[in-house]
């Protein structure tokens, strides 16, 4: 079951939302972006949740670099190639001629699309939703399903209510201890 929140709007508002979340049964919690935003948006999955521990729906424009510096195109982009077959076949194809630059982009290149297939997989319910990306979390006002286990860790790190809700977000999600991801291109 997922416990729905009203809109984050700071640390104080939230944080006894998450202590009723804790008291309750439920594996998720989901705090949106603002009051328009719904569950019910959401029902396109299942109503098991994947076993992550942070959910995050926030899109930055095109050219707009994030908390970490990266751009969003930078996710487009590498989302076109490590999907895109024909440049995987040409890769291969080159592979075979065994010159050693090529080898290398190619193992490189496999890698990447591993990965993607990985991610896929623990988040096939959100690929409607937008491009997945794995652990870049940004510390923005946006749309966020939060695991028992991470609402117990952020209520921790700031005891002292030092951050704000999404500040503290990032910085657990930074931790890397906590199977995060971002979905973005998320549209409403």
């Amino acid at each position: 079951m997922i416990y729905s929140a009203k809109s984050a709007d700071s640390w104080n508002a939230c944080k006894p939302v998450m202590q009723e979340f804790l008291e309750s049964r439920c594996e998720f919690l989901f705090i949106p972006e603002n009051e328009s935003i719904s569950l019910e948006q959401f029902n396109v999955f299942s109503p098991h949740l994947p076993e992550l521990d942070l959910i995050q729906f926030c899109t930055l424009k095109p050219y707009q670099r994030g908390e970490l510096g990266i751009r969003e195109m930078h996710w487009i982009l590498s989302d076109f190639i490590a999907g895109n077959k024909s440049i995987f076949q040409l890769l291969q194809f080159l592979h075979k001629s065994e010159i050693a630059p090529i080898s290398k982009l190619f193992f490189r290149y496999s890698s990447i699309r591993n990965r993607r297939s990985a991610v896929q997989v623990i988040s096939r319910e959100f690929a409607d939703f937008g491009i997945v990306i794995p652990h870049y979390i940004e510390p923005r006002n946006s749309t966020v399903f939060l695991s028992r286990a991470f609402v117990k860790a952020l209520l921790e790190i700031n005891v002292n209510n030092e951050l704000s809700t999404f500040r503290a977000i990032f910085a657990l999600a930074r931790t890397a201890n906590f199977s995060c991801i971002r979905i973005s291109g998320f549209k409403r």
